[in-house]
């Protein structure tokens, strides 16, 4: 899944760095935006574990560590989902497509040419 979206997540990042940084704080912005997705996945790597208790190392499972390793689980996918949802709020409330004032006319340009092509008929 991941995977499928990884493209869109890159292009989309350069995208809208040139639509709302100037052209001395894009770098930067692109820098931070793409080093998001690792620093995301070690943090989930890094805080999964603290939901999970030890479980008896070799030997078989007892059905009661079985069902408790299960249940551990389900929670931290049920906390996971709800600081995701807590933290895509803001974003949902407060989002704009574009900004009022263009950092520059190159980020102008380029929005009105993607109008242009957008509502053109071929």
């Amino acid at each position: 899944m991941i995977a499928l979206a990884n493209p869109v997540i890159t292009n989309g990042i350069s995208k809208t760095a040139y639509r709302w940084f100037g052209d001395n704080e894009r770098a930067v912005a692109i820098s931070f935006g793409a080093l998001g997705t690792p620093i995301g996945c070690m943090a989930g790597m890094l805080i999964g574990p603290q939901f999970i208790s030890e479980l008896k190392q070799g030997g078989a499972l007892t059905a009661e560590q079985t069902k408790l390793g299960k249940q551990e689980v389900h929670y931290y996918v049920l906390w996971h989902a709800v600081i995701d949802t807590i933290l895509c709020i803001p974003l949902i409330l407060f989002f704009v497509e574009k900004p009022s004032k263009y950092p520059s006319e190159a980020a102008k340009k380029m929005d009105e040419e993607r109008e242009q092509t957008e509502y053109s008929v071929s």
